[in-house]
């Protein structure tokens, strides 16, 4: 793993390639921020499969689709889709939980699908 025997601690637990931190916070220790990104690459498809997501959709669904990512404070990097599923790499927000990005994602551009004529009254997508 790395270079780093995992045998070897330093009586902490930690590996013996992890600096320890020394002094006392306000004594000469300082915390680096620590940053972090967070991909998901996330893939769901229409219910039982239904070729839903036709060429004349999909132009104005992915749009909108970043615009709902874009609200949650999560930038979407790509988003496509066939007939029945779509793919939508985005960067996860530090201010909302997955689970919510992802049902407010599927819920919005479903109510909004709905909304593009009668060829669409009974789209879902998967549970």
């Amino acid at each position: 793993m790395w270079g780093i025997n995992p045998t070897a601690t330093t009586g902490r637990g930690w590996p013996s390639a992890c600096p320890l931190p020394t002094g006392l916070p306000g004594k000469g220790f300082s915390v680096p921020q620590s940053l972090a990104q967070v991909l998901v690459h996330l893939i769901f498809s229409t219910k039982n499969r239904e070729p839903f997501l036709s060429d004349d959709i999909r132009p104005e669904l992915h749009p909108y689709m970043a615009t709902i990512l874009k609200g949650m404070d999560s930038s979407a990097i790509l988003i496509n889709s066939v007939e029945d599923h779509a793919h939508v790499l985005f960067h996860l927000s530090k201010n909302h939980a997955l689970c919510d990005v992802i049902e407010s994602l599927k819920k919005d551009s479903s109510k909004w699908i709905k909304t593009k004529g009668r060829n669409y009254r009974n789209f879902h997508w998967q549970s």
